[in-house]
């Protein structure tokens, strides 16, 4: 039996874990160095020992004739499996690839509007005390003061807003660390591209 399957399912949970941990990341490409440097270091006699431990009774050419088919067999099982492997890989890459997208534009487009957000709630705080100022310039005061100078509708929504915002970029800018496709909420949506409808074209004018 093949240590290497020739049928690979995909693994999500693989993409991740490389994708993430670099960790896995560095200790996987030590074993592959690790085999390449043993690999180089083999010599004849160490082969020609093996061969013939393998196939006690056998001529050394026999033996070693089978070594290598067991060998070129092996590498080709590896070769196969290494291109099931990228090519899983790729597809969950390219299968994340438009949540990915979507999640940065929401993540640049948060900032931008958390940015205005904060500019706006400046405004309207320096509202608020240009409107007390005139007011109390006006002679009013007390619980009258209060009742006209104290409206915080506008800052209330805006930073329910900013606090609903900086929640999803949390989210989002979590996802793009992981690609765990089960932080997302559950109304995430890919904005689809505009597509114009050129198989009716409206005449030109006359």
């Amino acid at each position: 039996m093949s240590l290497f399957p020739p049928d690979l399912p995909c693994n999500p949970d693989l993409h991740r874990a490389l994708f993430t941990d670099r960790t896995a990341i560095r200790l996987a490409d030590r074993c592959a160095r690790d085999i390449e440097r043993f690999a180089r270091r083999l010599n004849h006699g160490t082969i020609a020992a093996l061969a013939a431990h393998h196939a006690p009774g056998v001529s050394l050419p026999d033996a070693l004739r089978q070594m290598a088919d067991a060998i070129n067999s092996a590498t080709m099982d590896l070769a196969r499996f290494q291109v099931a492997t990228a090519a899983n890989l790729k597809a969950d890459s390219d299968r994340l690839a438009p949540l990915v997208s979507e999640a940065s534009r929401r993540v640049f487009a948060g900032v931008k509007r958390i940015e205005m957000i904060d500019a706006q709630v400046r405004t309207a705080e320096q509202r608020s005390e240009a409107k007390r100022k005139n007011l109390v310039d006006a002679g009013i005061k007390g619980a009258d003061l209060e009742r006209l100078a104290t409206d915080t509708t506008e800052i209330d929504a805006l930073q329910a807003e900013r606090a609903a915002l900086a929640g999803e970029q949390e989210t989002m800018e979590q996802f793009l660390r992981t690609r765990d496709e089960s932080l997302l909420p559950a109304d995430f949506a890919v904005n689809e591209p505009l597509r114009i409808d050129t198989t009716n074209p409206v005449p030109a004018p006359k």
